[in-house]
């Protein structure tokens, strides 16, 4: 029935990058109303994820608040190719040594999000512990403030404040 997760209400779904609004909906957190509103109907004919975790996907997106903590939950700080790259490779169910190789070239919160992903997907050794707590340690709010700023400005979205993005780090645990 789904090509993705079928549990997304389990609290490893939160951890998987493939589970994730963005991605379910095949976009990047870049993507427009009008993106957002042809992938979910995309998605839809293709009949491989429910109507219900589309739709989900698509108010999480376009709801600023909402689409504040899915940002912090993608790979936001990797370059476009390269995320979906990424994202095409995770769905291929690669070993975790090659993601956890992956991780450490990666922007530190697309890192801590990939370092997550193995930690919720695989057995979690010391290296990916230590890989997602320097990753954390690494996020700099100023810096990925402005790639928000950035990214909702061509996604056509307000822009939150450097206060709103701290806050939303400390709230859905990306950052220690």
């Amino acid at each position: 029935m789904d090509e993705t997760r079928k549990n997304n209400n389990n609290a490893a779904s939160t951890f998987d990058l493939l589970s994730q609004p963005f991605y379910l909906l095949g976009v990047l957190p870049a993507a427009t109303i009008e993106e957002l509103s042809e992938a979910l109907e995309d998605r839809l004919s293709e009949g491989r994820t429910s109507q219900s975790d589309l739709l989900g996907a698509r108010q999480i997106a376009t709801n600023p608040k909402k689409r504040l903590k899915a940002e912090l939950a993608s790979l936001l700080d990797t370059p476009e190719g390269a995320a979906k790259g990424l994202i095409q490779r995770l769905k291929q169910k690669p070993r975790n040594e090659a993601l956890k190789s992956e991780a450490d070239r990666l922007s530190p919160l697309s890192r801590a999000n990939l370092y997550a992903h193995i930690a919720s997907s695989y057995p979690a050794d010391a290296t990916v512990l230590r890989g997602l707590v320097q990753a954390h340690a690494a996020i700099d709010v100023e810096t990925l403030t402005e790639k928000i700023r950035q990214t909702r400005k061509s996604a056509g979205f307000p822009s939150p404040t450097p206060e709103q993005v701290n806050e939303a780090l400390h709230d859905c645990e990306c950052r220690t």
